[in-house]
């Protein structure tokens, strides 16, 4: 009987016609690593992402994640409780979630709470009746998945390699080669209390450990199978499969996955062998004729038990991002370009991935397409940065760290440039390290190279003449970061590194003059330090972002914040030693700060209001005013679904003023309410809750707006309450007077005007005591 394949495809819908300050999550599920078995549907986790398909419709596919109820991020391992229909997940943070059948999920977050348990690594999660068995770098856990508590941990800081429970409460653990066994109802706490299981194959070398039956079964790390039964010594040799092969326990039996088969290890010690490649996982409840595999790239499979099979799995497709990493970010056309990165102070070597997202679907572009597509032996890898044209969104170039520059056109990679052919040189052979590219107006490529003397090029595509030059304070050096180029040929390129540990870095500022095959009358500027009012020293060690906005100021994120240099075009003829910046200064006096001091941050980007919104390293996501002087709203894991408070880069749709945020765990996408367009007829605006009883927390929101919006509130007698101007979708009031206790009784009014459309509307609510 052949394998039964489920394909299906992965669906992200768009937000665009919310606009209540929605969050949504766009997350890549595109190697499945794990499938579990429930009565009416399958889990995966894939790319650290779990998602459901039912058994009855598997292509309607559910993604769950912090929006959806979830606790955390970066999965490791799920595994099913069938006698109380719970779904155990473990994260990365050593965090764990229950996700019951009805959808209720319960946090238990002893393991990640403790301290004294620094290595949160998963090496097994065994569900055995109404407890979870956790073996890892923590020690062995026992979680009783009922209640929703650890009840014990043994072997504290002992990297437990596998569990697996035997008849009579007996537990057998093996960790630094050797087997030991425990009974439950002892106080396994006590070292003293496990003794060491005989066993008559030598345990050194063994990789896995599991029980079906009566019997228990070990993997060796050469492959070689074996089986005994419960508490004898004696195990027989079952079978051998290639080294670095997999067990995989399930309720129906034991899985052992190798490169080109999997064999199936039931009751009895019956093994049945399936000519199956490239499983990385299978799984099958306790009375199921049909396991369900996790087939990576290919998605799912279905797989009857009851016969062997030598078909081959067909590729599933998916519309969703490639991967969940976006090093780099830019939104243009309507569309959403990604780079994956990585970058470092050398090569990093992670496969190359470029994404495109038109707001429907998503186009891909992986290693393996790139390198068959142009061929020639090289590696695509590195991927950090992307500049599209101007007149055709299908036309972009790529820069990796060590690769060269990549062409892509009509839906395909068509060219890779590097030495030899280009103005692009090689630091070493075959090294060429590609950053900071854009187009300036005239649609000339503009980029830079990493450890070479002539590190800046410019590409004229329309005569395909290339051009590469230098300035003498910064040839040679590690790695130029992003270029922003100003609407008079100025162009700005932060530097990331320098070689020899140098912490000379700062900033290039230079314009060629419309002559690039000449630097004789080039202007230029390397700027070590942007200096205060008084001329002093601001203090930055790195510049991570650039950012021009609607008024000329270059703001820029740094380790220590974010500054910003008034009408940077005139940088280049100013006479000053350095560039005067200023940093942005919030509070009231005595009690000045600066804003975001000490806060690294990574990226900005400018809204239709010139707010700022701030991307940082472990801060979460912030909009600041105009100025930068006020924090309008700040956006972290523990006030919001963000993912991740490492924010790696941000985009922003001008049009309808969706932002995109690449986090460390997946991008996600939050509506501002800063599109170019305006609320015609204001009939997206509503207040809640309406009316505001006693048992509602204080306050009211009114949402549906945009941003930029006046907000005022009055009673019936036209008193005014409260005034603001929206700077997202939602405005909030927390319904008290000055004197701090709720308004009374009545009916309120809600005036809204939106200065774009000069269109105002009037919405009543009432407070009930």
């Amino acid at each position: 009987m052949p394998i039964l394949l489920i394909g299906f495809l992965l669906t992200v819908l768009p937000l665009r016609a919310q606009k209540e300050g929605i969050w949504n999550t766009l997350l890549a599920i595109h190697r499945t690593e794990k499938a579990v078995e429930t009565p009416k549907k399958i889990f995966a986790m894939a790319n650290g992402v779990l998602y459901s398909v039912d058994k009855e419709a598997p292509y309607e596919v559910k993604i769950f994640d912090r929006i959806s109820g979830l606790s955390d991020v970066s999965i490791l391992e799920i595994a099913y409780a069938e006698q109380l229909r719970s779904l155990v997940i473990y994260y990365a943070s050593g965090n764990i979630d229950i996700l019951t059948e009805t959808g209720a999920v319960i946090n238990v977050s002893a393991l990640q709470d403790n301290i004294d348990l620094i290595d949160k690594t998963l090496n097994r999660l065994l569900v055995v009746g109404d407890k979870a068995y956790l073996a890892g770098g923590f020690g062995l856990s026992v979680l009783d998945v009922a209640e929703g508590r650890i009840l014990a941990t043994y072997a504290k800081g002992t990297n437990v390699v596998d569990v697996a429970k035997l008849p009579d409460s007996q537990l057998l653990m093996f960790h630094s080669g050797k087997l030991y066994i425990g009974k439950e109802t002892d106080n396994l706490q006590d070292p003293s209390t496990w003794r060491t299981y005989p066993l008559s194959i030598p345990t050194t070398y063994m990789s896995s450990i599991g029980s079906v039956g009566d019997d228990i079964c070990f993997l060796l790390s050469d492959g070689q199978v074996f089986a005994a039964p419960a508490l004898s010594p004696v195990a027989t040799y079952l079978f051998s499969v290639a080294a670095g092969s997999t067990m995989e326990i399930a309720p129906r039996g034991l899985f052992i996955c190798a490169a080109d088969r999997i064999h199936f290890i039931d009751r009895g010690r019956q093994v049945t062998t399936f000519q199956i490649a490239n499983v990385l996982d299978a799984g099958a409840m306790a009375d199921s004729q049909t396991a369900y595999l996790a087939m990576g790239e290919d998605g799912l499979a279905a797989l009857p038990l009851s016969e062997g099979s030598t078909s081959t799995s067909l590729p599933v497709a998916f519309d969703g991002p490639g991967d969940n990493n976006y090093y780099e970010m830019l939104f243009q056309h309507g569309r959403l370009y990604a780079a994956s990165g990585l970058w470092g102070t050398n090569l990093m070597w992670y496969p190359g991935m470029v994404k495109v997202y038109d707001g429907k679907k998503w186009t891909n572009y992986d290693k393996k397409t790139v390198e068959e597509t142009i061929g020639g032996g090289f590696g695509f890898n590195d991927a950090v940065d992307i500049a599209v044209t101007a007149a055709d969104p299908d036309h972009f170039f790529v820069g990796t760290w060590g690769r060269g520059l990549f062409e892509f056109k009509g839906g395909q990679p068509v060219a890779r440039y590097s030495a030899g052919n280009t103005a692009i040189a090689e630091c070493n052979p075959g090294d060429a390290r590609v950053k900071g590219i854009a187009f300036d107006a005239k649609g000339n490529l503009w980029g830079t190279l990493g450890s070479v003397l002539n590190n800046i090029f410019m590409y004229e595509i329309e005569s395909n003449q290339w051009h590469a030059f230098s300035y003498p304070e910064v040839s040679y050096l590690a790695s130029f970061g992003n270029m922003v180029i100003l609407p008079n040929g100025d162009k700005w390129v932060n530097i990331l590194h320098r070689s020899g540990g140098s912490s000379q870095r700062g900033m290039l500022i230079f314009n060629d003059q419309g002559t690039p095959a000449s630097t004789s009358d080039d202007k230029y500027r390397y700027v070590e330090q942007f200096v205060n009012r008084l001329g002093a020293p601001l203090g930055h060690k790195i510049i991570y972002a650039l950012a021009i906005d609607h008024n000329g100021t270059m703001w820029m994120g740094s380790d220590i914040g974010i500054f910003g240099v008034h009408n940077a075009a005139s940088v280049l003829s100013s006479t000053s030693s350095a560039p005067v910046a200023v940093r942005p200064v919030g509070g009231a006096e005595p009690n000045l700060y600066y804003i975001l001091d000490k806060v690294t941050v990574t990226d900005i980007v400018v809204d239709k209001l010139n707010n700022k919104w701030v991307g940082t390293q472990g801060n979460g996501l912030y909009l600041l005013s105009e100025d930068c002087s006020r924090i309008l709203a700040h956006y972290a894991v523990s006030n919001s679904p963000l993912l991740s408070d490492n924010i790696l880069s941000l985009a922003l749709d001008g049009t309808d003023g969706l932002l995109y945020i690449g986090t460390a765990d997946g991008l996600m996408t939050f509506q501002t309410g800063t599109g170019s367009g305006t609320v015609a007829e204001l009939d997206g605006i509503y207040v809640y809750p309406n009316p505001l009883r006693p048992e509602h927390p204080d306050g009211i929101t009114i949402a549906g707006l945009q941003a930029g919006c006046d907000i005022k509130i009055t009673d019936m007698t036209g008193r005014l309450l409260f005034q603001t101007e929206s700077v997202a979708t939602e405005v909030k009031w927390n319904a008290r007077g000055a004197d701090g206790n709720r308004v009374a009784s009545g009916v309120y009014a809600v005036a809204v005007y939106d200065p774009a459309s000069k269109k105002s509307k009037l919405l009543r609510f009432a407070v009930i005591h």
